[in-house]
């Protein structure tokens, strides 16, 4: 029983350290939180491509690039229907 405990007791602590770890080294500030935007910024020199898939066959693809330190540039935009028999629409 007290090996039972003891293996649980490791279990869960190497899970907790690898949560606590796992954002030290984040090399940006977020950018969204959930689907809001915030006013982190990308490192200079740097992308991001994200594709988010919506209802009905929706896909909105996002480009981010940053240009310095403090400035950052996106654009998306949204297709219906792209998956799917009927027809896409912007």
């Amino acid at each position: 029983m007290k090996i039972i405990k003891m293996k649980h007791f490791l279990i869960l602590l190497t899970i907790i350290c690898n949560i606590g770890l796992a954002q030290i080294e984040q090399p940006y500030p977020p950018l969204n939180l959930v689907t809001i935007p915030t006013a982190g910024t990308l490192p200079r020199g740097s992308f991001t491509l994200e594709t988010l898939l919506i209802n009905n066959g929706g896909v909105v693809p996002r480009l981010s690039v940053g240009f310095t330190d403090n400035f950052s540039f996106g654009v998306s935009f949204g297709v219906q229907n792209l998956i799917g028999g009927n027809k896409p629409s912007i």
